[in-house]
């Protein structure tokens, strides 16, 4: 704390000077004057919180001194006037000032003491109120910025009805633009995680850098709001007319500073606050798309009309093809089925819903190929689960479907008695199902159903039965919540130890492993 003390006759000023060194107060600096001129610009540099002065100086009084520098941006210091002039007029003046205190002189050093005393005490105390007050200030708009933001995500996740009760607090929190002004709305996360990034230290502090950087970018262009979606995502709202320039300027600025790759999805433009639904899930099916895939663009395109329709009878037509043996047209129509099933649908999609999606488009074509031709094919085997479980962005998933369905050309080409083995096998592959037990049941030699089905297939009988259990294992595992044991019983096999060395064999992992995805 910074005292100033005034006084043009030497003797007085040490004797003040000795009185206020001997408080004992540690965080007390004293600084010395004994003329109005030096005082001013020691007060200009430091605004000590308490002035000592006398009335009397030198070519300005200590009352003009204190008119001078009072008020000046705010500052009111504590100021004890000090004067050997027992007249009313000057004590008047004084408090006119807002002095704190006046003292006559000559005074005893035990009344400079307690004055001087009672005025720092003072200034601490009122230091004290306004760090309090400034908390709770701080707290309370914290507080309001959070409330602020809850109704915001409603508003974004829900469809909702512009009030006058929503109206009074969108001016409360003056963001009445929303309800007057179109408006954009754009989600922004590190590219790769179209459903959000997992929680931990590393991917808080990119958010942290990220939410730091497009701070700015949306300061820059009012109004604007910044705010963080139900995924961690940070999610902008803005009447800015050049949305997608400011999306650029992010990335840009995000891949600059903090060399992340930043995924953007903006929304169309919208007219009314009650589109702020629709605008939020426009960009996050923008923001996934754009997450997905280094080509696409960052904002929303409306979906293709036709695009549910056409996707519905695809897998038949795919079906006849892999009839047909025509594979380069598979892979033209494939391609199809994905563009309009993933990029032109209505919906945003996770990974685990994407991988879903597309192992139940394989599906209906196996069935299809069933239906129509009558062919047993085995399920979708486990390598195309797991190459899809590996994609990452949306080039990956097309090329999975590209490689496996052409690939059912040369599958489908089974005798009827092949055919047999494989529904038997698809059937009844939990039972106790040997070479032998099938050759019986088909009035085959064992050896020449073995060579067989080695030709017919591509696969030994007993790698075909393996991969068909272990097929099944790996749905249960992540579908149900049997015990590891019980799984293994019900894929036919009876030891759990040798079903745990051929599934770690075959998958890479253990049973356990799998199942929690490490």
């Amino acid at each position: 704390m910074n005292v100033m003390l005034i006084e043009d006759e030497p003797d007085a000023l040490v004797g003040m000077t000795r009185i206020a060194a001997g408080l004992n107060r540690p965080d007390l600096t004293l600084h010395t004057a004994d003329n109005a001129e030096s005082a001013m610009q020691i007060i200009h540099a430091l605004q000590p919180e308490l002035i000592v002065t006398d009335i009397m100086l030198p070519r300005m009084t200590g009352l003009e001194l204190m008119e001078s520098v009072v008020d000046e941006d705010g500052y009111k210091p504590k100021v004890i006037v000090v004067s050997g002039f027992n007249d009313f007029e000057y004590a008047r003046q004084s408090i006119r000032l807002g002095a704190f205190d006046y003292l006559l002189k000559p005074f005893r050093t035990e009344d400079f003491k307690e004055r001087i005393e009672k005025a720092i005490d003072m200034v601490l105390l009122e230091k004290k109120l306004a760090a309090e007050n400034s908390k709770q200030q701080s707290l309370a708009e914290r507080g309001n910025h959070a409330l602020r933001n809850e109704y915001l995500i409603e508003f974004c996740t829900r469809p909702t009805r512009l009030e006058e009760h929503l109206y009074q607090r969108l001016q409360f929190w003056q963001l009445a633009w929303l309800a007057e002004a179109p408006y954009t709305v754009m989600l922004m996360d590190v590219k790769g995680y179209p459903d959000g990034k997992p929680l931990h230290r590393d991917h808080a502090l990119q958010t942290f850098a990220i939410g730091n950087i497009v701070s700015e970018l949306a300061d820059a262009r009012p109004p604007s709001v910044l705010l963080k979606d139900p995924k961690n995502r940070w999610m902008l709202i803005t009447a800015s007319d050049q949305p997608e320039q400011m999306a650029k300027d992010a990335v840009a600025s995000v891949g600059s500073y903090q060399r992340i790759t930043l995924a953007v999805g903006i929304s169309a433009r919208m007219e009314r606050f009650d589109q702020l639904h629709e605008a939020y899930a426009q960009a996050q099916r923008a923001y996934q798309i754009h997450s997905l895939s280094d080509e696409a663009p960052m904002h929303y395109e409306t979906p293709a009309a036709s695009a549910a329709i056409a996707a519905d009878s695809i897998p038949e037509a795919i079906a006849a093809l892999i009839v047909r043996g025509d594979k380069e047209t598979l892979k033209d129509a494939v391609a199809t089925y994905f563009r309009q099933a993933v990029l032109q649908g209505a919906h945003s999609y996770s990974h685990e819903e994407v991988v879903r999606i597309l192992l139940g488009f394989l599906s209906r074509i196996h069935l299809a190929l069933k239906d129509a031709e009558g062919w047993q094919l085995e399920e979708v085997p486990m390598r195309v689960w797991e190459d899809l479980d590996e994609c990452r962005t949306l080039d990956q998933y097309s090329n999975v479907l590209q490689q496996y369905v052409p690939t059912l050309c040369r599958r489908t080409t089974h005798n009827a008695l092949i055919a047999r083995a494989i529904r038997i096998i698809t059937e009844h592959y939990a039972e106790d199902l040997t070479l032998q037990a099938i050759a019986e049941r088909l009035s085959m030699h064992p050896v020449w159903l073995s060579q067989s089905f080695k030709r017919e297939t591509g696969q030994t009988y007993m790698d075909f039965l393996t991969e068909t259990r272990l097929a099944h294992a790996r749905r249960l595992l992540t579908e149900s919540s049997m015990k590891i044991y019980e799984i293994a019983e019900a894929v036919g096999y009876r030891d759990l130890q040798h079903f745990g060395n051929i599934f770690k064999k075959r998958v890479g992992l253990t049973p356990k492993e799998f199942r929690y995805g490490k």
